[in-house]
Formats: structure tokens, sequence, C-alpha cells
């Protein structure tokens, strides 16, 4: 696995959502250094337990290949 070159897209309603970065908005993020571990789990919000807020999640889906609209 090249640990560097992982890719990170976010997909909501059919539709990629941006990101911001320092050279503007972007639908995709490569390059991203996702580590050398095969992933085994995602979360969603964060683990404090300082924070209370109200968050909905409906059909995620992950996946090693691109959505089809």
């Amino acid at each position: 696995m090249n640990e560097s070159a992982g890719t990170l897209q976010v997909w909501l309603d059919g539709n990629p959502v941006q990101f911001s970065t320092s050279s503007g908005w972007t639908a995709v993020l490569s390059g991203q250094n996702l580590g050398s571990v095969p992933m085994s789990n995602v979360q969603l919000g964060d683990d404090s337990t300082s924070r209370i807020y109200t968050w909905y999640a409906d059909d995620v889906t992950v996946s090693t290949v691109p959505p089809t609209p």
C-alpha cells in the first residue's frame, strides 16, 4: 500500500462535497497520507465527551470504487 497516495472523496445526495484547501476548493483530495494499515472502521463525529451536538447520518457507504451518479 502506498500510504502517501490515498484519495478521499465525500458525496452527499449524489453530488461531490467540496473541500477547502490552501490552493482553493476541490472535490477530490488526492495524495493523502492515509497510513499504512488498512482501515477497519470509519468514525462519524469525534471521541470528545465535552461536546454536545445533534448529528444525523443515513445510508453511509464506504467503498474502494467511486460512486456512480
